[in-house]
């Protein structure tokens, strides 16, 4: 896919922990830079395309598909058995929802110079349906 060694290896790196900073340090890019770096890479159409190949054949070995991970979220979502948790059903709905799209996340950067926690809004987005006459 005409990527560097360097590239390669940040590619690799980054499957174990998804970490775009983490990955390119230990692919050998700077510390000082690597999380500028880690992104700027992710943006590349062709590190975009070998991690979807990578990630393919990755859940070709393990088996793994997302539509079964999603019917074993949902079959969580829904379990009200003895030792069950209602934190596990509130979990595994929010990301069968995610998947789905239900929620749009917005994130609030406005700091005015200092440095303020980000706040998330999860919006409900209702499916447009169309109109019948």
């Amino acid at each position: 896919m005409g990527l560097t060694a360097k590239q390669a290896r940040f590619i690799e790196e980054y499957l174990v922990d998804l970490n775009a900073t983490q990955a390119a340090i230990r692919a050998g890019y700077s510390a000082k830079t690597a999380g500028a770096k880690g992104f700027s890479l992710l943006k590349k159409v062709e590190i975009a395309q070998a991690l979807t190949v990578a990630r393919m054949k990755r859940a070709e070995k393990t088996g793994v598909t997302a539509e079964m991970v999603l019917e074993r979220l949902w079959e969580e979502g829904n379990n009200h058995e003895e030792g069950s948790s209602h934190a596990a059903r509130v979990t595994a709905l929010s990301w069968v929802g995610k998947h789905h799209g239900s929620f749009l996340e917005r994130v609030d950067h406005t700091s005015g110079g200092e440095k303020l926690p980000a706040r998330v809004e999860v919006v409900l987005v209702r499916p447009k349906v169309p109109d019948d006459g």
